[in-house]
């Protein structure tokens, strides 16, 4: 996810197709991670590593991602869209 992360915050608005592939390709290595680990604690019933809709939400990201490189575009960043600058660590607006 650290590849992922980077490569969003070191791209434009509309990535490189290069930076759009990393995205993807990290992105998409981090679910598989994850959804192996779900299955581990699943198998030993322990609550661990549960899907969260926003685990689903960043799949529909990468999936996007992989569709607008499919059809030959260049992919949005999708941090354009992100919150992350208008607030601290405690969640309210910082100014």
């Amino acid at each position: 996810i650290g590849v992922c992360m980077k490569t969003l915050y070191d791209s434009d608005l509309f990535m490189e197709r290069n930076q759009a592939t990393k995205v993807l390709e990290s992105g998409m290595h981090y679910m598989r991670c994850y959804a192996k680990l779900a299955s581990k604690a699943h198998a030993l019933h322990r609550p661990l590593w549960v899907y969260k809709p926003k685990i689903h939400y960043f799949h529909h990201i990468l999936l996007q991602i992989k569709d607008e490189l499919y059809r030959g575009a260049k992919p949005y960043n999708v941090l354009a869209f992100s919150c992350a600058m208008a607030e601290d660590f405690i969640g309210r607006a910082s100014l």
